[in-house]
C-alpha cells in the first residue's frame, strides 16, 4: 500500500514538473515553433528574389533606338551610269570624213586623172552643163561657159595632175580648192553626176594664170 502510494506521489510529482517549465525554455520552444514559419518566409523571400533575378537575367536590354550605325543609304558609290567608253560604233567613218581631203591629196590620188578625162568626155554634154549650172547666176554660167570651151586645149590627164594642176595659180582655181566632193561614190557614173559634183567642189579649173 505505500509502494501504490509513493508511485502516485512521484507520478503527481513528474507532472507537476512538466507543467512548471522555466522561461527559458517556454523561449526556446516559441524560438523553435517560429524557425519553420521564419524559414518559410526565407524560402519566400528567397523565391521571389531567385524570381526576380531570372525575370532580370531573362529580360532583353531596352532597344538602343538610334545606337545602330545610320544606314549607309547613299553611301555606295554612284552607279557609273554612261562612265563606261562611250560606243565607238560609226566613230572611225566619222573621223575618216572629218579627216580633210585637200588639192595635194587630190592631186596624189589616182582619182585626179580619172575626173580630168571624165570632164575632158563631157565639157561639151548638155547633161553635163545643165548641172554645172544649176542655180548658177547668169555670170556665173557665162563664167562656166567660157571654162567649158577651154577644157578641150587642156593637157592630158598625167600631165595635169603630176604638174600643171599643182604649180599653175589659175583665175579660177574651181575644184582644186575643195576636192571633197569628187570622191562621191557615183561622181563618175555619167556626164551629169560629174557636172554636179565639179559644181559642188567649187567649177572647173581654169582662166588666165596669174
Amino acid at each position: 500500500m505505500n509502494v501504490r502510494m509513493c508511485l502516485k506521489i512521484v507520478a503527481i510529482a513528474a507532472a507537476i514538473t512538466a507543467c512548471k517549465k522555466s522561461p527559458s525554455e517556454e523561449a526556446k520552444e516559441g524560438s523553435s515553433a517560429s524557425t519553420p514559419g521564419a524559414t518559410s518566409s526565407g524560402a519566400a523571400t528567397g523565391s521571389s528574389t531567385s524570381g526576380s533575378a531570372g525575370s532580370t537575367t531573362g529580360s532583353a536590354p531596352a532597344p538602343t533606338t538610334g545606337s545602330a550605325a545610320a544606314p549607309t543609304t547613299g553611301s555606295a558609290p554612284a552607279p557609273t551610269t554612261g562612265s563606261a567608253a562611250a560606243p565607238t560604233t560609226g566613230s572611225a567613218t566619222g573621223s575618216a570624213a572629218a579627216t580633210p581631203y585637200t588639192k595635194a591629196d587630190f592631186l596624189a590620188d589616182a582619182l585626179c586623172e580619172r575626173v580630168a578625162d571624165k570632164i575632158r568626155e563631157c565639157a561639151t554634154k548638155g547633161a553635163f552643163m545643165l548641172a554645172l549650172d544649176d542655180g548658177a547666176t547668169e555670170e556665173q554660167k557665162k563664167v562656166n561657159a567660157q571654162l567649158r570651151k577651154a577644157v578641150k586645149r587642156w593637157q592630158n590627164a598625167h600631165e595635169l595632175c603630176t604638174n600643171a594642176w599643182g604649180i599653175v595659180n589659175y583665175q579660177y582655181m574651181g575644184f582644186l580648192d575643195n576636192p571633197a566632193p569628187l570622191r562621191a561614190p557615183n561622181a563618175l557614173a555619167s556626164c551629169a553626176e560629174i557636172g554636179a559634183a565639179v559644181k559642188a567642189a567649187g567649177g572647173l579649173v581654169g582662166g588666165a594664170a596669174e
